[in-house]
């Protein structure tokens, strides 16, 4: 009798403590069952309340990580008019020398 009432007590605690752990959180039921068993299993009596909090966390993390939205897109007009000015201060600051006339398969160039 004993055996049957500790089998029917521990299966509500694994199926009612979830529940009552997922009003709280919006998560997948599974995740916190397998939070509160895992924690179980890893941790004995304090696991029953870190096991479900680390996925928990571990759940938004990956959830943000994969839902990450990229920047906007610069203004195309924009990108071109730095890229011109970066490409004008790279030929202002490279000057041909006189002697750079082709000697030998060779150009001579100066940079300041």
């Amino acid at each position: 009798m004993l055996l049957v009432w500790s089998c029917v007590v521990g299966t509500m605690d694994n199926v009612i403590r979830p529940m009552l752990i997922r009003m709280g959180a919006d998560l997948p039921m599974i995740l916190i069952l397998s939070g509160v068993i895992g924690g179980l299993i890893a941790f004995g009596m304090i696991g029953l309340f870190i096991g479900p909090v680390l996925l928990a966390v571990s759940w938004r993390l990956y959830d943000a990580w994969v839902h990450e939205v990229p920047p906007p897109p610069k203004d195309p007009e924009q990108v071109l008019a730095e890229l011109t000015e970066l490409n004008a201060g790279n030929i202002k600051k490279r000057q041909v020398s006189p002697d750079s006339a082709y000697q030998g398969g060779e150009t001579r160039l100066k940079h300041k």
